[in-house]
Protein backbone atom coordinates (compact mmCIF):
# COMPACT_ATOMS: atom_id res chain seq x y z
CA UNK A 1 0.00 0.00 0.00
CA UNK A 2 3.00 2.59 1.07
CA UNK A 3 4.08 1.56 -3.04
CA UNK A 4 0.78 2.68 -4.10
CA UNK A 5 1.14 5.87 -2.25
CA UNK A 6 4.65 6.64 -3.01
CA UNK A 7 6.76 4.51 -4.33
CA UNK A 8 10.20 6.20 -4.59
CA UNK A 9 9.76 6.74 -1.05
CA UNK A 10 10.42 2.43 -0.02
CA UNK A 11 13.29 0.83 1.31
CA UNK A 12 15.79 -0.89 -0.95
CA UNK A 13 14.55 -3.56 0.93
CA UNK A 14 10.43 -2.89 0.58
CA UNK A 15 10.99 -2.39 -3.14
CA UNK A 16 13.01 -5.86 -4.29
CA UNK A 17 10.23 -7.71 -1.65
CA UNK A 18 7.35 -5.56 -4.06
CA UNK A 19 9.37 -6.03 -7.23
CA UNK A 20 9.49 -10.12 -6.46
CA UNK A 21 6.09 -10.42 -5.22
CA UNK A 22 4.55 -8.68 -8.28
CA UNK A 23 6.77 -10.83 -10.77
CA UNK A 24 6.03 -14.23 -9.79
CA UNK A 25 2.05 -12.79 -10.10
CA UNK A 26 3.23 -11.72 -13.65
CA UNK A 27 4.94 -14.68 -13.97
CA UNK A 28 1.76 -17.05 -13.49
CA UNK A 29 -0.56 -14.72 -15.72
CA UNK A 30 1.86 -14.73 -18.80
CA UNK A 31 2.27 -18.90 -18.66
CA UNK A 32 -1.38 -18.75 -18.76
CA UNK A 33 -1.59 -16.15 -21.79
CA UNK A 34 0.18 -19.15 -23.19
CA UNK A 35 -1.79 -21.77 -22.72
CA UNK A 36 -5.00 -19.78 -23.45
CA UNK A 37 -3.09 -18.82 -26.90
CA UNK A 38 -2.91 -22.54 -27.18
CA UNK A 39 -6.00 -23.29 -26.33
CA UNK A 40 -5.19 -25.23 -23.28
CA UNK A 41 -7.08 -22.64 -20.96
CA UNK A 42 -10.91 -22.31 -21.14
CA UNK A 43 -12.05 -18.36 -21.90
CA UNK A 44 -13.83 -18.78 -18.48
CA UNK A 45 -11.27 -18.76 -16.87
CA UNK A 46 -8.98 -16.23 -18.78
CA UNK A 47 -11.56 -13.74 -18.96
CA UNK A 48 -11.58 -13.75 -15.00
CA UNK A 49 -7.87 -13.62 -14.79
CA UNK A 50 -7.67 -10.96 -16.95
CA UNK A 51 -10.19 -8.78 -15.10
CA UNK A 52 -8.27 -9.75 -11.63
CA UNK A 53 -4.52 -8.92 -13.67
CA UNK A 54 -5.74 -5.61 -14.98
CA UNK A 55 -7.31 -4.34 -11.42
CA UNK A 56 -3.90 -5.21 -10.37
CA UNK A 57 -2.51 -2.95 -13.41
CA UNK A 58 -4.57 -0.02 -12.17
CA UNK A 59 -2.98 0.24 -8.34
CA UNK A 60 0.50 2.67 -8.92
CA UNK A 61 2.89 0.17 -7.36
CA UNK A 62 1.60 -2.67 -9.82
CA UNK A 63 2.08 -0.88 -12.87
CA UNK A 64 5.47 1.01 -11.56
CA UNK A 65 6.73 -2.68 -11.17
CA UNK A 66 5.52 -3.86 -14.74
CA UNK A 67 7.05 -0.72 -16.19
CA UNK A 68 10.31 -1.50 -14.64
CA UNK A 69 10.70 -5.44 -15.28
CA UNK A 70 8.07 -5.13 -18.51
CA UNK A 71 11.49 -6.07 -20.71
CA UNK A 72 11.96 -9.34 -18.93
CA UNK A 73 8.43 -11.00 -20.78
CA UNK A 74 7.74 -12.84 -24.15
CA UNK A 75 7.34 -10.08 -26.69
CA UNK A 76 3.35 -11.00 -27.92
CA UNK A 77 2.66 -10.90 -23.68
CA UNK A 78 4.27 -7.32 -23.17
CA UNK A 79 1.81 -6.31 -26.16
CA UNK A 80 -1.26 -7.66 -24.94
CA UNK A 81 -0.98 -6.01 -21.57
CA UNK A 82 0.53 -3.00 -22.84
CA UNK A 83 -2.19 -2.51 -25.15
CA UNK A 84 -5.46 -4.01 -22.27
CA UNK A 85 -8.12 -1.24 -21.57
CA UNK A 86 -6.97 -1.33 -17.77
CA UNK A 87 -9.73 1.84 -16.80
CA UNK A 88 -12.22 -0.98 -17.95
CA UNK A 89 -10.85 -2.72 -14.29
CA UNK A 90 -10.13 0.05 -12.34
CA UNK A 91 -10.06 -0.90 -8.96
CA UNK A 92 -12.74 1.29 -6.49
Amino acid sequence: MRGNENFDALSDTDIYVLIAGIQRILRVWEEAFHQHREGRLDGYIWDVMVKQHASFLSAQSFLRVWELRREYYDPTFRHFVDTLDKTEYKTR
